[in-house]
């Protein structure tokens, strides 16, 4: 298993975490996981995640299914953490929630509301952006002829 840690000050590049283990209990039953520690966040690979999405963000903890790291989806993460920084658990939550609610009662469908809660347009246009203008970390070498 490799987790990719992506830095928000240079978003095309790519580097392995620190790992800081830790020991869940549940039902008797001890499980040994790890998460890293990345740029401002902590990434959990394997992690619970709800049924139908292959994320989620909780303050600075992203829990990604396994399996499913990408470095869209990890861009997409990040700009969920820095607005949970900027709003706050409350200020996110009624924010999301309260959009999700408004569309669906509009009678918009799960999918229908959840693209367009304005946190999860800003999240995909800023993952798209970031990677359409990402300059590649190694350049291919131009000989010169002599």
């Amino acid at each position: 298993m490799r987790n990719v840690c992506v830095h928000g000050a240079l978003p095309h590049r790519e580097t392995v975490g620190t790992k800081v283990p830790i020991v869940v209990t549940r039902a008797s039953r001890v499980a040994s996981m790890s998460i890293e520690s990345c740029d401002g966040y902590r990434l959990w690979e394997g992690g619970p995640v709800p049924k139908g999405a292959d994320a989620v963000t909780f303050g600075s903890l992203v829990i990604v299914r396994r399996g499913r790291t990408s470095p869209y989806l990890l861009r997409h993460e990040m700009v969920h953490v820095r607005q949970w920084r900027r709003f706050g658990v409350l200020g996110f939550g009624v924010r999301y929630v309260g959009s999700y609610v408004t569309w669906r009662l509009r009678r918009k469908g799960h999918r229908g509301a959840l693209q367009r809660v304005p946190m999860e347009v800003e999240a995909d246009w800023v993952a798209r952006r970031s990677l359409a203008t990402a300059v590649p970390d190694a350049l291919p070498e131009h000989r010169i002829a002599s």
